[in-house]
């Protein structure tokens, strides 16, 4: 885990944390092609980012202690950790995260989202680079899924799965696509808010 913000305060904490993550992603990727030459496995690492309050400071006991963050905002990262083995991406950022971090950042929108725990739904996106430097290809790819996640939101999902199934291959449509057949089978209540409940950490 790493954190910015404390203990000195720092304006840009949402886009620093940004940046060390895409910065990471490029060193693995290199790492990867290394290994792969090797004949070793692929390594790969997920990482959840989110924006907020937080209780910092020396934390623990005699045996155990160390300068640490703590909080909702601390389990929120942690859950988008996990949550981006479901879209097959790298980086998950929360909506605090993207609108502290402006438009410096690149990003499709992915889910609104409850984590286990959380009754109130979350907006989630994936982090695809930043501004200037990330491929043409990937934003126009990013902005194709958005308009069919537009299109399942608003319960179309016969338009929808034909967005979805333009933009594979491709994990997160890959996961809209299923959904939209299952609504067409089963459609949500009326009540629906296009949110998903994660069932695990």
């Amino acid at each position: 885990m790493a954190f910015w913000g404390a203990p000195l305060p720092r304006e840009d904490h949402a886009l620093t944390a940004c940046r060390v993550a895409l910065k990471n992603r490029e060193k693995l990727i290199g790492l990867s092609e290394q290994f792969a030459r090797e004949g070793l496995p692929a390594v790969r690492a997920r990482i959840g980012l989110n924006s907020g309050p937080a209780v910092v400071g020396n934390l623990g006991s005699s045996r155990r202690f160390s300068y640490t963050a703590m909080g909702d905002t601390v389990n929120l990262a942690s859950r988008l950790e996990g949550a981006n083995k479901n879209y097959g991406s790298w980086i998950l950022i929360s909506e605090q995260t993207k609108k502290a971090a402006g438009d410096a950042v690149e990003t499709r929108a992915l889910d609104f989202i409850k984590v286990k725990g959380k009754n109130l739904p979350v907006g989630v996106y994936e982090l695809l680079g930043l501004r200037g430097a990330t491929e043409p290809a990937l934003l126009a790819k990013a902005r194709l899924f958005e308009s069919g996640l537009g299109l399942y939101r608003a319960r179309c999902w016969e338009e929808a799965l034909a967005v979805f199934e333009r933009v594979k291959p491709d994990a997160a449509a890959e996961l809209y696509i299923g959904r939209c057949r299952r609504f067409q089978a089963e459609p949500p209540p009326e009540d629906w808010d296009g949110s998903y409940a994660l069932k695990e950490k």
